[in-house]
């Protein structure tokens, strides 16, 4: 199988699959001193998500200090390394990243469009804006114009084959022949038959129409139902029963049968678990659905990051 123009045995990229695995779900949420800006504005490069202004939850998380925890993984095989920009423009050649899916992926382009800019201390783009159904950003590779990428979200709450419900945008009329594709479901709930015929047709289709194509897909995280009593909480050490609102109790078992489907027929995609680490932070929400910016999302960035360097380093380039 190749993923990023990568050529790996199965058995090598199973193998890959479970050291990432162990990342995700083997750690722990543990406090690091660190310095702190007095201003949480000071740590955006681009304008907020979501409208900031003074009594927003977000501005909280400076006086919990929920900005200085880390996830520590205790797994001995492979080691997360210090997101670089630059090695991520040496992984794409020139692919872009294409981020499709509802508010929480737009979250997590932002975040990862967020760290793109402060490690490598640029300011924001003049012609990005927060708002629409479409974003996008052009990252400079420092002078390699070639291996320039793009980050590019696109809205869509369920897996429609791509399609936006709120516009007629079909991901397809941007996605290069060989770019990385973030998948999700949605955190909008659908039956488990529901949820698995759009999951199957989706990837039936991305597999027909761009073959060429690699997957990640990012499983799904349940809201807090009584997040205004948690913003300054610490990390939970175990994990809290799940609150029944909007079916967020079942997320945790439809994350494991599309699991399920997309290693039985699928198994070329990348699988991110999110879940397991960020079922842990009920603080730091912005409501109960959406996280804040910067807080504990830039794990998100981590997690891809280490997985697609592990990928370069251990695979040849397919010839």
């Amino acid at each position: 199988m190749t993923f990023l123009g990568k050529k790996l045995p199965l058995l090598q990229w199973r193998s890959l699959q479970s050291d990432f695995d162990c990342w995700y779900k083997n750690g722990s949420w543990d406090y690091v001193e660190r310095h702190i800006f007095d201003n949480i504005l000071l740590y955006r490069k681009c304008p907020a998500p979501y409208n900031y202004h003074p009594h927003n939850p977000c501005a909280w998380i400076l006086d919990n200090k929920s900005l200085k925890y880390d996830w520590v993984d205790i797994c001995p095989t492979l080691k997360r390394t210090k997101f670089e920009p630059l090695n991520l423009c040496k992984i794409l050649q020139g692919r872009n990243i294409y981020f499709l899916g509802d508010s929480i992926a737009r979250l997590n382009y932002m975040v990862l469009k967020e760290e793109l800019l402060l490690a490598s201390n640029r300011s924001c783009p003049k012609d990005n804006s927060p708002g629409g159904f479409h974003l996008h950003m052009e990252f400079d590779c420092s002078g390699a114009s070639d291996r320039n990428f793009t980050i590019r979200w696109v809205s869509s709450n369920h897996l429609k084959l791509g399609k936006s419900e709120q516009h007629s945008i079909i991901w397809e009329d941007h996605l290069g022949a060989q770019d990385l594709l973030i998948l999700n479901r949605g955190a909008h709930y659908a039956p488990d038959e529901d949820l698995l015929q759009e999951l199957d047709a989706t990837m039936r289709y991305v597999q027909h129409t761009h073959p060429g194509v690699s997957v990640v897909y990012r499983n799904t995280v349940p809201g807090v139902a009584d997040w205004k009593g948690k913003t300054t909480l610490a990390p939970l050490k175990q994990k809290p029963e799940v609150a029944r609102s909007w079916h967020w109790n079942e997320f945790e078992h439809q994350n494991e049968i599309s699991r399920q489907l997309l290693e039985t027929h699928y198994p070329q995609v990348l699988h991110m678990d999110v879940f397991s680490s960020m079922v842990l932070r009920e603080d730091a929400h912005y409501d109960g659905l959406h996280m804040c910016v910067p807080g504990p999302m830039s794990l998100w960035v981590d997690f891809l990051y280490n997985a697609l360097l592990n990928i370069e380093k251990q695979a040849p380039a397919s010839a």
